[in-house]
């Protein structure tokens, strides 16, 4: 595990999510998973960069922020997959009250 993805996933948990309970992490491809009682809604990449889940309708809102989705390139055998995971932007992570709405809303796509 590279030490940089740690510490971005301990600040992103431990200072940016401190005060959203219900919050959980699992490793997961040189990064980490993050639940939301027991609901997946986002990932944080060997990158260190931090992508939530969506649909089609979040896609939208993503894009307004200049977003871009998570693209797994690793596969020997595919080309490049475009994941439903977009990249959080910046005024929404320093954004308490609204990173809550986007955490629900992101937990609630996967429990689709």
């Amino acid at each position: 595990m590279n030490k940089d993805v740690q510490e971005f996933h301990d600040y992103v948990v431990n200072d940016v999510m401190a005060n959203i309970t219900g919050i959980s992490s699992k490793r997961m491809f040189g990064g980490f998973s993050l639940y939301l009682e027991g609901a997946i809604f986002a990932m944080i990449t060997s990158e260190s960069e931090l992508y939530f889940k969506v649909d089609e309708t979040l896609k939208e809102e993503f894009e307004k922020y200049g977003s871009h989705p998570f693209v797994y390139s690793g596969h020997k055998n595919k080309g490049p997959v475009e994941m439903p995971y977009w990249l959080l932007p910046e005024e929404i992570m320093n954004n308490e009250d609204e990173l809550a709405d986007w955490i629900q809303t992101s937990a609630a796509v996967s429990k689709k």
